[in-house]
Formats: C-alpha cells, sequence, structure tokens
C-alpha cells in the first residue's frame, strides 16, 4: 500500500513536466505544419503565375483573380481537413493517455487546431495571389 501511494506521488510530480513538454511538442507541430501549408499554397500560386498574367491582360479584375486562387486553395484546405480530421479521430485513442484535461474527441480542439490551418491555407493564398495581380502581365508571360 506504501509503495502503490509512493508511486502516485512520482507519477503526479512529473505530470507537470509532462504536460509542458505535450505542450511544448505540439504548438510545433502546429506550428510546422501551418510553415508547410503556407509554402504548398505560395507555390501552387506561383505555379499558375502565367495563367494569372493572362487573365490580367485580358481584363479580368484582380480581386476576381484572387477570389478564384482562394477558391482553389480553399478546396485543397478542406480536403485536407477533413482527412486530417479523420486520421486524428483515428489516432485520438492511442494517445488518449497523453491528454491532460481533454477529452480524445473534444470538438473545440480538432476545431480550433482545423480553424487556425484553414485561416493559415487562406493567408497564404491571398498574399501571394494578390502580389501576382500587381505583376505587369507581360513580365508574367515571358517567363516561361
Amino acid at each position: 500500500m506504501v509503495a502503490e501511494i509512493t508511486g502516485l506521488a512520482q507519477a503526479r510530480r512529473h505530470r507537470p513536466l509532462s504536460r509542458l513538454l505535450v505542450g511544448l511538442f505540439s504548438a510545433m507541430a502546429r506550428t510546422l505544419a501551418a510553415i508547410g501549408l503556407y509554402g504548398v499554397m505560395a507555390y501552387m500560386v506561383s505555379q499558375r503565375r502565367r495563367e494569372i498574367g493572362i487573365r490580367v491582360a485580358m481584363g479580368a479584375a484582380p480581386s476576381r483573380v484572387v477570389l478564384q486562387i482562394l477558391g482553389s486553395g480553399a478546396k485543397l484546405t478542406l480536403a485536407g481537413a477533413l482527412l486530417g480530421l479523420v486520421f486524428s479521430a483515428l489516432v485520438a485513442r492511442l494517445a488518449e493517455r497523453l491528454l491532460f484535461g481533454v477529452r480524445p474527441f473534444d470538438p473545440a480542439t480538432y476545431s480550433s487546431a482545423a480553424a487556425v490551418l484553414c485561416l493559415v491555407a487562406g493567408i497564404a493564398c491571398v498574399i501571394p495571389g494578390h502580389r501576382v495581380t500587381k505583376m505587369d502581365p507581360v513580365k508574367a508571360l515571358r517567363e516561361y
């Protein structure tokens, strides 16, 4: 009985360190996911540079072009978010022991993570898209 109490006390003593480590690793994972997502979306926009140049040269409104880029990025982002939510729900039971104060299927946690990554993807589409629409269309056509 005394050994059980001692083991419980030791486990409770290490709990704050475990929380800190899990929190740090989850913050790093979210940051790396956001950076990777931004890079993929910015690359997607840069690959469409010539198409955007043609659209602007033909008289398309830059705001319309940015909205079209945002729409195509949103489709990819929503597909990725749905896949991520499904896979994270499958893995949640395996990580249940590491979760402190959160249920394995906590809707607030899932929705906040998806919302942050969707926001990053939106920014990643709008900023390069806006930058490309400000470029001279003739220069965009001559690059390739």
